[in-house]
């Protein structure tokens, strides 16, 4: 609930957002069936926690940094290369690639979900307005629906998307999928298919 990390103002919000997303009420109903229902905030936390525990990943691009250049294909270096070069970096930084900063939703491009107005909504600060924070990129392929609000079910429809909505950029289908197959190279090992 810290404001400063999620812009979420109390159990209530959070319960009701959860809740509002059909998806998630599914999942919630398999990974809680004794508790059947109405979602609760506690339900929420220990599934956040339990999420938070996979972070700690050991993948291919982690052995690609290390040295071990052939743990990417060609094509997934490919991917990096245009990562790079498109500008995804400027957001999606660090050992995590991304998860440690906040970032207009629409930079280049409104976003036409306009109802969660983000950490606007806990600072009332105009410069807030649909800031959100940036999220880590590892095991990405295994994390769908998409964005904040959950509106992009396919990771090719959130490059895709986040290119025009960020970067302004009309990416190619061929870059969209050079893009993916590096963003699976972030999967940990022990997850692949």
């Amino acid at each position: 609930l810290d404001p400063l990390q999620m812009a979420i103002p109390d159990e209530k919000y959070i319960v009701d957002k959860i809740s509002s997303i059909p998806e998630y009420k599914e999942l919630f109903e398999k990974a809680f069936p004794e508790k059947m229902g109405r979602i609760k905030f506690e339900q929420i936390t220990m599934s956040i926690s339990s999420f938070q525990r996979t972070f700690r990943t050991s993948d291919r691009f982690d052995d690609f940094q290390r040295g071990r250049y052939k743990s990417l294909t060609l094509d997934e270096i490919k991917g990096l290369e245009i990562f790079l070069s498109v500008g995804c970096a400027k957001c999606h930084k660090g050992p995590l690639l991304g998860g440690n900063s906040f970032q207009k939703i629409g930079i280049k491009k409104n976003y036409q979900n306009t109802e969660d107005k983000g950490r606007f909504n806990i600072t009332g600060k105009q410069e807030d307005m649909y800031v959100f924070k940036v999220p880590s990129l590892r095991n990405i392929a295994l994390t769908a629906p998409y964005f904040h609000d959950g509106s992009q079910t396919t990771l090719d429809l959130a490059v895709k998307n986040m290119g025009e909505l960020q970067l302004g950029k009309n990416l190619t289908e061929q870059e969209v999928e050079s893009i993916i197959s590096f963003l699976n190279s972030l999967t940990d090992k022990a997850r692949e298919n």
